[in-house]
C-alpha cells in the first residue's frame, strides 16, 4: 500500500444533454450557463426576456447580478 488514497475510486460526474439547447452545456465550465439557454447563436436568460449575443461570462453575470 504505497498510496492510502488508491483505495478510493474516483469520481466524475457526468451529464447527459438530450438537446443542444439546454441550458447547461459539458463544454462550459462557469455556472453562469445553468441561468441561460444557448439557442440560434444567441444566450437567452432563463427567467427573463433578455438574451445576449456576447457569450462573454462577464455580461451574463452583470445582467443578474444589475437586474435580478
Amino acid at each position: 500500500m504505497d498510496n492510502p488514497f488508491s483505495l478510493y475510486p474516483v469520481l466524475t460526474p457526468t451529464i447527459n444533454l438530450e438537446e443542444k439547447t439546454n441550458s447547461f452545456s459539458t463544454s462550459k465550465r462557469s455556472l453562469i450557463y445553468q441561468y441561460f439557454t444557448y439557442k440560434t447563436s444567441r444566450y437567452y436568460y432563463n427567467h427573463c426576456p433578455k438574451n445576449y449575443l456576447d457569450e462573454s461570462t462577464f455580461t451574463l453575470w452583470c445582467h443578474i447580478s444589475n437586474k435580478h
